[in-house]
């Protein structure tokens, strides 16, 4: 739906963005229909895209709201692209080849040729393989249609290499992708286990491009560390994962000028080796990447970029001291955050704003306070999002237990039934939520000392299975709740 594109689009922007599509737009703004759309999402953007068009609809029934909002669309669009080319060299290459495309249409040949130059430079300090490939196609192209006019044979032939060593270059890339994704496939969906011949085979077909591959190109060595570091998180070889973490941080700092501008590919590695330390339970070791997150927050970044940085070190501060069982620390954090309130949207669907919510909604769980607790996980009705992340269905599984802790059984059964609903029919329970509801069932927090003792010995190869399957970890890695379950049939 179109609206809905527009909500998104327009909760993303920047505070500058804002106000610098609010200054482009001027004073149209008094009778443009799309002006009065913006102003209204701006307005309302705590409210649901149901919400949202029923009462635009109300207030404005002469505005056509898909042919509206498609214009507005549009117009974002153009505003945002003008801003990551003054920001981002790979948008500004693209910028710079539509221009010398023009510009040779209309035989402005000299103007040509000095956005062409700028693209190649650009293009070869940031190993930019395929887009240098386009710009010297082009260039090829030029010096034909001027029948080579003053230039030599070898001239000709050394624009000709560069052209085929950037297509191989960008070949190999290829091929380190297809690896990388082929052996994320296998591995979440299990198809493929540590020592099996497939693994073999694609381990030593990823080794070989690793070999012939430029030691000098960035882009292959990071694609070959994201490989191996996949590969032994997936297959418990956690002690090799956090050698490739920190040779892949090392890379990325010793080549910060083929870094992009933001470095989103950088947080997104930071993400997902912290990401990977949480699932794996070494959260003491992700301090050193903190540490490096929150230096992003001292350079000269965009608003967006910085928002995201700020948010993913909130997130991963809080689960390491929730995955250290320090509360204290946690809830010193949060009510840091509330005396500076966080520069991001609080009330937008999006995984990392979820996972905030989440994330305070265990920190006060763990201090038993269950009412505060529950409210964070009911507002803005993110609880019920029904399947659209994963991060809902953790929700839902510790509301179920804020629900036990509330001792509130007739509610509590309604929310089994609805979750075994929602969850069951389209993927496999978790062993974890197979046993938080025989746990409920049981009412374990209401039988005596010897029953416990016997359950917990018929359920403690249970509990070993489930602290080794890798599936699991999944469930768990935001809040150990094998744990708490565990802790309900300690002896009191």
């Amino acid at each position: 739906m179109i609206i809905k594109d527009l909500i998104r689009l327009i909760q993303s922007l920047s505070t500058v963005e804002k106000r610098h599509f609010q200054l482009k737009i001027g004073d149209s703004k008094k009778k443009t229909n799309y002006y009065i759309l913006y102003d209204f999402i701006q307005s309302n953007s705590q409210q649901d895209t149901i919400s949202i068009i029923r009462e635009f609809g109300q207030l404005h029934p002469t505005v056509a709201l898909e042919s509206t909002a498609l214009y507005l669309i549009r117009l974002l669009g153009d505003h945002l692209l003008q801003f990551r080319i003054e920001q981002d060299d790979w948008y500004r290459q693209l910028y710079g080849l539509m221009m010398t495309r023009l510009f040779f249409e209309r035989s402005i040949d000299r103007r040509a040729l000095f956005e062409l130059g700028k693209v190649k430079t650009l293009a070869e300090q940031a190993q930019q393989h395929e887009l240098l490939q386009v710009a010297l196609r082009m260039e090829l192209s030029y010096l034909s249609t001027t029948n080579f006019e003053d230039m030599s044979e070898q001239d000709l032939i050394d624009i000709q290499m560069k052209s085929k060593s950037s297509i191989l270059h960008s070949k190999q890339l290829h091929e380190h992708y297809s690896l990388y994704e082929l052996l994320q496939h296998r591995l979440l969906s299990g198809e493929i286990v540590k020592d099996s011949k497939m693994t073999q085979d694609l381990l030593l077909a990823e080794l070989s491009l690793s070999v012939r591959g430029s030691k000098n190109q960035f882009s292959l060595q990071k694609l070959h560390l994201l490989f191996q570091s996949f590969f032994f998180i997936h297959t418990g070889d956690y002690h090799s994962a956090l050698k490739i973490f920190q040779q892949l941080n090392d890379l990325f700092d010793s080549h910060r000028q083929q870094w992009n501008s933001p470095p989103y590919d950088y947080l997104s590695t930071l993400d997902g080796i912290l990401d990977s330390l949480r699932s794996i339970g070494y959260h003491r070791e992700m301090n050193k990447y903190l540490l490096t997150l929150n230096t992003f927050c001292l350079q000269n970044h965009p608003e967006h970029f910085l928002s995201l940085v700020r948010l993913s070190h909130l997130n991963f501060s809080l689960t390491m001291h929730i995955g250290n069982k320090d509360a204290h620390s946690a809830l010193q954090l949060l009510q840091q955050i509330q005396q500076h309130p966080p520069l991001f949207d609080v009330h937008a669907i999006d995984d990392k704003v979820l996972e905030y919510t989440l994330l305070c909604s265990i920190v006060a769980f763990m201090h038993k306070d269950y009412r505060a607790a529950k409210n964070k996980l009911i507002q803005q009705g993110h609880l019920h999002l029904g399947t659209k992340s994963f991060l809902c269905r953790v929700m839902r599984i510790l509301n179920l237990i804020i629900t036990y802790e509330q001792k509130d059984h007739e509610h509590l059964d309604y929310e089994i039934r609805a979750f075994k609903r929602t969850f069951a029919k389209r993927d496999k329970l978790y062993k974890s939520e197979k046993l938080l509801f025989q746990t409920i069932k049981d009412d374990v927090r209401s039988r005596g000392n010897h029953w416990k003792q016997m359950k917990l010995k018929k359920l403690a190869d249970h509990f070993n299975s489930i602290r080794a399957d890798k599936n699991e970890r999944q469930i768990n890695k935001y809040y150990n709740f094998a744990d708490w379950i565990a802790e309900q049939y300690q002896v009191k």
